[in-house]
């Protein structure tokens, strides 16, 4: 499991730079990165990744409906 933490950390990393801090991109990366610490029992650690995924979500755009 730690080789997928620093794959994670790794990826999120790059795509920040590649993308930018705010890019709807790195959903995926937060998301798994907080599951895989949920999965521990590392809620502290986790918690940091679901609150910025969920800020990032509410940040995007909503689909009209029509």
């Amino acid at each position: 499991m730690a080789q997928a933490e620093t794959r994670f950390l790794r990826a999120l990393a790059l795509t920040e730079r590649a993308a930018s801090p705010q890019s709807p991109r790195l959903l995926p990366l937060l998301d798994n990165l907080a599951t895989l610490y949920r999965s521990q029992q590392r809620e502290g650690q986790a918690r940091p990744y679901a609150e910025r995924a969920e800020r990032l979500r509410e940040a995007q755009p909503q689909p009209s409906a029509s």
